[in-house]
């Protein structure tokens, strides 16, 4: 026979699954903003606002990754299913670092900048990172949004990780559901 859930544990569940429904919107409304360019592989530029929508983009998988940490502290049972959904996109934390603290970078005390011999920042303006598309050597029809600065890049692809996020969204909302509801 189960138990049934507490107060606390209730309100907590309630609380992760708010966030988790906010940042699926979010990041489903980025993807749908985003899906859609055509990339040339031979240009990894892009306009203004898919550049920017893509940031955007980053940002959300990266809080939708935050939400998923926060219900696997608060309920350990989803450990591993939480592990292996962050695992799966290690450059999605970078991505988002360097395009939220582009200060530092430009202050040359950027996490991920390049350090010569000595330790100290290489001078390399966060302006000079390249913020586009690139396509997979292997399968042109895969997309993703990469940074970087001609020695380190970060990448993520779009619908991977789209497709990733929607099943741990899924999983993760039967779950604090079942908390709820139990």
């Amino acid at each position: 026979m189960t138990t049934s859930p507490s107060r606390e544990e209730r309100q907590r569940a309630a609380d992760c699954l708010q966030h988790l429904e906010r940042w699926a919107e979010i990041l489903t409304q980025q993807y749908n903003r985003i899906s859609h360019v055509v990339v040339d592989p031979q240009d990894v530029a892009m306009d203004s606002s898919a550049k920017n929508d893509s940031i955007l983009y980053v940002f959300a998988f990266r809080n939708l990754l935050r939400v998923a940490k926060l219900t696997r502290e608060r309920f350990p049972s989803v450990k591993q299913h939480v592990r292996a959904f962050e695992r799966s996109f290690p450059d999605a934390g970078k991505l988002r670092n360097v395009l939220e603290h582009f200060d530092e970078y430009e202050q040359e005390r950027g996490e991920y900048q390049s350090r010569a011999k000595d330790g100290n920042a290489t001078r390399n303006s966060i302006l000079n990172w390249v913020i586009g598309w690139r396509t997979s050597l292997t399968d042109p029809g895969v997309k993703g949004i990469e940074v970087g600065d001609g020695y380190r890049r970060y990448r993520l692809d779009i619908d991977t990780s789209y497709r990733s996020a929607q099943r741990m969204v899924t999983s993760l909302t039967e779950f604090l559901e079942g908390i709820l509801f139990r």
